[in-house]
């Protein structure tokens, strides 16, 4: 079992408004890779019929977008200044970076009509701050094109409609969750950065995947992994579509003695 230890220019698209039985005005919108649902009144959005995320203010109790940034402060590290995100989407995570004192962030999302909602319709407006370039660009793209070092990468629920598919296994080895893509992400951490992932990762056999290719490229037992709801051990055939599992990489050291300090982490 896996023992746990406790993240260019707009393309067009068309709004069709719909009424749907028992539910309040969604907007649906096509964008050049996806069909978005969007509820105004609950700033929701599925995408391909499937829920994906809410727009959720910095100052709603939502802990999972700033855990990164909290384990980090009780960790006794200075906040992360440089950011890139991907998997930026409506903008959640962006905002509880600069919340944390993020003095740039590169924000990373493929699809054009999500940012763009985000930017309209987040109720912390953090696509309007500054600090924020946004970049609508492949992940993989961005990464390889860039050359900035960054204090803290996130991948934030990137393919969650496909982690949460029967495909997942063909998208984990051809997209942003290979040792080269990892590698990639390495190249772009400063000397004490961090790299975090974060999903509802579908079954205990990702988890024990990713974990692997973490290990191949940040050295093994460099990695921390972390379920919320807590669980010690995964097995690869057990069902976690219902747990938040956080990935920690890189700079785990000052975490790891964190969580040996204070046990209640655990």
């Amino acid at each position: 079992g896996l023992l746990l230890l406790s993240i260019v220019a707009l393309a067009s698209y068309r709004i069709i408004y719909n009424d749907f039985q028992g539910q309040r005005e969604s907007r649906q919108i096509w964008s050049p890779y996806n069909r978005i649902d969007f509820k105004p009144y609950d700033l929701s959005l599925s995408v391909n019929l499937m829920f994906h995320q809410s727009m959720v203010s910095r100052n709603d109790k939502y802990p999972a977008y700033a855990l990164p940034h909290l384990l980090n402060r009780d960790a006794g590290r200075s906040p992360f200044a440089e950011v890139m995100i991907i998997g930026a989407g409506s903008g959640n995570d962006v905002s509880r970076a600069l919340q944390w004192g993020a003095m740039h962030i590169d924000a990373v999302e493929i699809d054009p009509a999500i940012y763009g909602l985000g930017r309209q319709y987040h109720p912390d407006r953090p696509y309007q701050d500054p600090r924020v370039e946004v970049h609508l660009d492949d992940g993989r793209n961005f990464l390889r094109a860039s050359q900035r070092k960054y204090d803290l990468v996130i991948y934030a629920l990137v393919d969650s409609l496909v982690l949460h598919s029967g495909y997942s296994n063909i998208r984990l080895e051809s997209y942003l969750f290979t040792r080269q893509t990892f590698e990639d992400v390495k190249r772009h951490l400063k000397p004490d950065g961090t790299f975090v992932v974060y999903n509802y990762f579908r079954e205990g056999w990702l988890i024990s995947r990713l974990q692997k290719s973490l290990d191949e490229v940040f050295g093994a037992g460099n990695p921390l992994v972390l379920t919320l709801p807590y669980q010690k051990v995964m097995e690869p055939d057990a069902d976690t579509a219902d747990k938040f599992t956080v990935f920690f990489a890189g700079n785990t050291a000052a975490l790891r003695n964190a969580f040996t300090q204070q046990p209640e982490y655990l």
